[in-house]
C-alpha cells in the first residue's frame, strides 16, 4: 500500500478535468450527446484592473464546469482510489 499524496491526487484530478474538456470538444455540436456540454460559467465576468501609472496588473478568473468534466473528474478519483 503507498502513501497517500495530495500532489499525485491533484494532477490525476487535472488530468480528469483535462479529459471532460476533450469529451466536451469532440461531442459539440452532436445532438445525441448534448446533455454533456450542459454546464456553467462563473468568476469574473469584467477583468479587475490595477493602474498604478507605471505597472498595471489584471486579475481574472473564469470556470467552466458541464457534466463532462464532473465524469472525468469522478472517473480520475476512482482510479485513484483503486491505484493507491
Amino acid at each position: 500500500m503507498t502513501k497517500f499524496s495530495p500532489i499525485v491526487l491533484f494532477i490525476i484530478l487535472v488530468a480528469g478535468i483535462v479529459f471532460g474538456g476533450i469529451i466536451t470538444y469532440l461531442t459539440n455540436g452532436n445532438p445525441a450527446f448534448a446533455w454533456l456540454n450542459i454546464g456553467y460559467d462563473f468568476g469574473l465576468k469584467e477583468p479587475l484592473v490595477l493602474d498604478m501609472y507605471i505597472l498595471k496588473l489584471t486579475f481574472g478568473i473564469g470556470i467552466h464546469v458541464n457534466v463532462a468534466a464532473i465524469f472525468g473528474i469522478i472517473i480520475s478519483a476512482l482510479g485513484y482510489k483503486y491505484i493507491f
